[in-house]
């Protein structure tokens, strides 16, 4: 069942993904869908109330004592974690694209939201994911940034970034965050 659905994904995508309007549209429609679920989850994490998978919990799961983790439409915090953490990245590629004022206002808000429903689900996987891809994304635009920059700009962002690490470092300390 998996090879075959894999190779004909494979093949839908070559076949239908022709342009970069079509890519486009793709990726607006799976932040839409994300943004969708991240706000159902949330919505249900504040409300203390899973309406899709709680009666089933209770019933099977003798672990189960409320939603203290965000579950969303997965009915598990986990597998919650990794679809938000999957879509993430798609959400912010579109945020540093988007034109006009109104778009990467909503995109960002977003984003946002899918970055706060990943801290509720409390998913160590969905926020190491989500992290990487932050920093990848962090370093892509600064890459941008860094070729429109002259010398002398060049030189003083290397001397803060240099100066903050210490910084950085006694934060994490303070937080209980370097020890190993």
């Amino acid at each position: 069942y998996y090879t075959t659905t894999g190779v004909l994904l494979c093949y839908l995508l070559m076949q239908y993904l022709s342009s970069w309007a079509v890519i486009w549209r793709l990726m607006r429609g799976l932040c839409i869908v994300c943004g969708i679920t991240a706000c159902y989850t949330l919505f249900c994490h504040f409300l203390d109330r899973d309406y899709l998978w709680e009666e089933v919990q209770r019933q099977f799961n003798p672990y189960y004592h409320g939603n203290q983790r965000a579950t969303g439409p997965f009915g598990n915090a986990v597998f919650a974690g990794a679809y938000l953490s999957l879509c993430f990245p798609f959400t912010l590629w579109i945020l540093t694209y988007t034109e006009g004022l109104r778009k990467r206002l909503f995109y960002g808000i977003l984003s946002g939201t899918v970055l706060m429903t990943l801290a509720v689900s409390q998913s160590r996987g969905g926020w190491l994911a989500a992290g990487i891809a932050l920093i990848v994304i962090v370093i892509v635009f600064l890459r941008r940034m860094w070729i429109r920059l002259c010398r002398d700009q060049k030189c003083a962002a290397l001397v803060m970034v240099i100066a903050a690490f210490p910084v950085v470092i006694g934060i994490m300390q303070g937080m209980g965050l370097a020890r190993v």
